[in-house]
């Protein structure tokens, strides 16, 4: 179909439709009861959320197309975030491969996996700058610098929706959180955020901006008040800069309830007036069904809001269901659709995990491991845990594997590897840290497997505290006084406040949540399998109490040209050097100071800074079309 054909199409619908109808297009709510969500999509709503079967999607599908009076078919959302039934590395960790190829790849795999299942629209990727590791969403994101955010979201965005929004294994990318979300105060989810014109263009809008070129479908409004407006009703930056500066012409919608904590920001007098203030502002779809009633009734009325503003955000709803080709096949083939991780899928999955792990430290070269180890201890709460999926990933995610049962594999017969858990990840237990100790006293070697668990990290999982939590630091101080030699196996879902320990330790291998192929990524690491090419995104910091900080400030031992940036690092045979100058890693453990104007002390980043510029892109463009590759 030509864009005159869509285009003629959306205007007869658009004349067919009461009031009433246009309304329930720009929304999207989540029922748990099958029943009734099938009489949302009878009275003719937008969009729902995933059932959450290929079976089940169908059948809702059928009601929209054959018995609401319109048959427009739905938008079927889902958050797939970093993968749907295969789990990649976390974002964040998937930005320290400072290769956008990894992000492109889960994007991918990801969409194909979702759609098959009857998912058209996935609220991914989350392009936040991040520089306060206190505030758990830093995990979704790509980390502390505006250029690598934007490169990576660009890349996120090709995976997702693919050559073309038709193709059977694309989804509806939406960039999120617009904008500002991720300079909450004091790390404190959906806190306020106030910055100048100048960050807010050159740092905050920037990946967005770049994104959008990149031909995103659709945008999230964040939570939080900008300067003193909450931006479900900021005018100037939904309308002005979103879409008239910037030519987007997909959807906006809003973040969950959303539009109804207008009430509590006290700009709106109820959810009427809220609903009014959002879609004038230029908001296009409300996340929570109070535009429309579940019996039907709108909750505004001609006049009270523009209606050429209501007609512009149907026409962009229904653009997008045409350029998904629903109307022609709003159903997928349930009997093909994924429900698990392949073989395929899974290697793509494990070479993403091993692309995104970083040295911190290799004093004494214990990494990889040498074959003259014969006695080995695995300890730590993250010796026998499978925890490694991350945060946000849903319950149907292909489960991960115990670095135990990973080493086991791959180890030689005459290594004698004995596994002890050392320490619970939040509970103290003395009996656990002296079994590990007397196990280490009999050792040639320890690794020793720490971290910050998956739920610690996330939306609504801030922390004040960000050492590791439990007693982690009291078992990695008892193995170093033992003398025994020992690497630490670093997972978490944000950078940690290491400094109680990271002096002490020899040999440090950041892993992040690498996923559900994590275990045989981090072990083939260990054994010098593959290299541990990484590099931090965002910065450590020397404590807890000094963040946010970051290394945004220009100087020439934290500067990497873009062509360094994507210089990939391949496997190697049982050995890791010599590493390519572009994959060395100096210890990358920041000083970070929050009042200085340049990194300092024991170590440098080595990532790449906010001195690389991102490229222009043009006034508009055409959704799921991107005209240039950042």
């Amino acid at each position: 179909m030509t864009d005159r054909d869509t285009t003629a199409s959306i205007d007869a619908l658009l004349g067919r439709m009461s009031w009433a109808d246009k309304l329930n297009q720009l929304q999207i709510v989540w029922r748990r009861d099958p029943e009734e969500a099938a009489q949302l999509a009878r009275n003719g709503i937008g969009a729902l959320f995933w059932p959450p079967t290929a079976e089940a999607a169908n059948e809702l599908q059928r009601v929209a197309v054959e018995e609401s009076e319109h048959g427009i078919p739905l938008l079927i959302g889902l958050d797939v975030v970093h993968g749907q039934f295969t789990i990649f590395p976390t974002p964040l960790a998937q930005a320290a491969s400072f290769d956008p190829a990894v992000a492109e790849l889960d994007g991918r795999i990801s969409a194909a996996e979702a759609r098959s299942a009857g998912v058209n629209w996935t609220f991914s990727p989350m392009v936040d700058v991040s520089r306060d590791p206190r505030w758990g969403r830093v995990v979704e994101g790509f980390g502390e610098d505006a250029y690598l955010t934007g490169v990576f979201g660009a890349a996120k965005v090709r995976g997702y929706q693919g050559q073309s929004l038709a193709s059977p294994d694309a989804i509806l990318a939406c960039l999120k959180h617009y904008t500002g979300y991720g300079l909450a105060e004091g790390g404190r989810d959906y806190n306020t955020a106030d910055l100048s014109e100048h960050r807010l263009r050159s740092t905050y809008l920037e990946p967005f901006r770049v994104a959008v070129a990149a031909g995103a479908a659709s945008v999230m409004a964040s939570f939080n008040t900008l300067n003193g407006v909450p931006m479900h009703a900021n005018r100037r930056l939904l309308t002005d800069v979103l879409k008239t500066d910037w030519g987007h012409e997909g959807i906006v919608v809003g973040d969950a309830d959303g539009v109804a904590q207008l009430v509590p920001h006290g700009v709106a007098t109820d959810v009427a007036d809220a609903v009014r203030l959002a879609l004038g502002a230029g908001l296009d779809v409300e996340m929570g069904g109070n535009v429309v009633s579940d019996s039907g009734e709108p909750i505004l009325q001609p006049g009270e809001v523009d209606e050429a503003r209501i007609d512009d955000a149907v026409r962009r709803v229904l653009r997008l269901k045409f350029a998904l080709g629903l109307f022609d096949r709003p159903y997928v083939a349930a009997p093909r659709a994924a429900t698990a991780a392949t073989a395929s899928t899974r290697a793509a999955a494990r070479t993403a995990a091993e692309r995104s792990t970083v040295l911190l430290k290799n004093d004494g070269n214990l990494l990889p491991l040498a074959p003259g180890a014969r006695r080995v201890l695995l300890t730590g709460p993250y010796a026998r845990s499978t925890d490694h999926l991350g945060a946000w990933v849903q319950h149907f995610a292909t489960p991960a594997g115990s670095l135990e049962d990973a080493l086991r594999e791959l180890l030689p017969d005459a290594v004698e590897l004995t596994v002890a858990d050392g320490a619970d990840f939040l509970r103290p237990d003395d009996g656990l840290l002296a079994e590990a100790v007397a196990e280490a006293q009999a050792s040639d070697l320890v690794i020793v497997a720490v971290g910050e668990p998956s739920s610690l990290s996330g939306e609504a999982a801030s922390r004040s505290d960000i050492r590791l939590p439990g007693d982690q630091e009291r078992l990695l101080t008892a193995l170093a006084d033992t003398g025994v030699p020992f690497v630490v196996v670093l997972a978490t879902g944000r950078p940690l406040d290491v400094s109680a320990w990271i002096d002490r330790a020899p040999s440090v291998l950041l892993t992040w949540h690498l996923g559900t192929e994590a275990a045989p990524a981090i072990a083939r690491t260990l054994l010098g399998e593959v290299n541990p090419g990484g590099r931090l995104p965002m910065s450590f910091p020397v404590r807890s109490a000094r963040c946010p900080s970051t290394t945004t400030t220009r100087r020439p031992d934290v500067r990497l040209s873009a062509a360094a940036c994507w210089a990939t690092t391949g496997p190697t045979s049982g050995s890791w050097g010599p590493p390519t100058p572009a994959a060395t890693t100096r210890r990358s453990i920041s000083t970070c100071p929050s009042a200085r104007s340049s990194t300092s002390g024991t170590g440098s980043a080595t990532r790449g800074s906010s001195s690389m510029r991102s490229p222009s892109s043009p006034r508009s463009h055409r959704i799921g079309s991107p005209r240039a590759t950042p």
